[in-house]
């Protein structure tokens, strides 16, 4: 990227930018998100090289086209000129629909739109979307994952199996707690006579969030259980689920400010695996709790009063002073 013919701010203007908490301008932030996009491409591309294509991907690959193509021409399309392109587009998808089951979720949802509203199915549907966002994001920060799809899969189901036993109630009384509570339509799921969709709804979007809980686990070697305990403290401990439930009471329609948003929670929730992990191997933050008792203080002084046009800068404060506060503290350096 030439910084000079795209108009951008040099390395030491960024910094300079961050600390002052000032913002990008318009363009300059879709410069930066067109170069992003191109990043991820290049890298996906790289990926499925031929000596990374997978075997597990040609059931998808001929699924891309018609019915018809497939009969007739399922060695032509394995030999497609631009069978790496196409691949490309579905390699973490599969990864995602093969741990959710998502094609069997999908359908399903899809086939309620006579038996409950169309708001109520759509609020459904865009759980699911959001559910499948977080494992792409998940995965693509974790890239030797998509190497061998075949094997991540086999590797992670049972991981995926063993968090969802962790969880203390059923699940599904989340997903009826938030429908139940929405005016717009009350009683809306008790329609539903499918119950397994309803908890696989559920499910998705309890795993969702505890993607990290896995990272913590590979890196500690720790067990999930023990690895879930320490993430939970120390995420109550350091007043993180404050400051995201503050965030989540606040709708943000604007694509910039959101995938800012998103991006801050990504680095805030790879802070806290750092943490954990440095935690389970020798407890320091304890050492440091007159500092955090501060530290949360403040965070709950600064999302008092959160809304849309400030969301985006007192995260990231609140982000930048939980480092300062870990990085003071003994033993720990981010």
């Amino acid at each position: 990227m030439n910084r000079e013919l795209e108009k951008l701010p040099a390395a030491e203007d960024f910094t300079e930018i961050a600390n002052l908490y000032c913002k990008l301008t318009r363009p300059e932030i879709v410069i930066l998100i067109a170069y992003a996009k191109n990043s991820a491409i290049l890298t996906l591309t790289s990926m499925a090289s031929k000596k990374n294509l997978d075997k597990y991907l040609d059931y998808y690959l001929i699924s891309y086209f018609s019915e018809t193509m497939q009969q007739n021409f399922k060695e032509a399309i394995l030999h497609h000129k631009l069978k790496k392109e196409i691949i490309v587009t579905i390699h973490i998808f599969v990864i995602a629909s093969n741990l959710f089951s998502l094609e069997s979720i999908w359908n399903n949802t899809a086939k309620l739109a006579h038996t409950i509203s169309a708001n109520t199915q759509l609020s459904l549907l865009d759980d699911i979307n959001k559910s499948i966002e977080k494992l792409v994001l998940w995965l693509l920060n974790h890239k030797h994952l998509l190497d061998n799809i075949s094997r991540t899969i086999k590797d992670l189901k049972p991981t995926f199996d063993d968090l969802l036993r962790l969880q203390q109630i059923t699940v599904q009384t989340s997903l009826y707690n938030k429908f139940n509570n929405d005016k717009t339509h009350p009683n809306e799921l008790d329609k539903i006579t499918n119950k397994d969709l309803l908890n696989s709804i559920s499910q998705i979007s309890a795993l969702s969030n505890l993607l990290d809980i896995i990272t913590i686990t590979q890196n500690s070697g720790k067990s999930i259980k023990i690895a879930a305990n320490e993430y939970m403290k120390i995420y109550n401990f350091l007043g993180i689920n404050h400051l995201i439930a503050q965030v989540k009471n606040v709708e943000i329609f604007d694509y910039v400010e959101n995938t800012a948003i998103k991006t801050i929670l990504a680095e805030l929730n790879e802070l806290m695996s750092f943490i954990t992990i440095a935690n389970i191997k020798e407890d320091k933050l304890s050492q440091q709790s007159k500092k955090i008792y501060e530290h949360n203080k403040f965070s709950n002084d600064i999302t008092k009063n959160i809304v849309p046009t400030n969301v985006v800068s007192v995260l990231a404060i609140a982000l930048k002073r939980l480092k300062e506060v870990i990085n003071n503290g003994p033993g720990i350096h981010i």
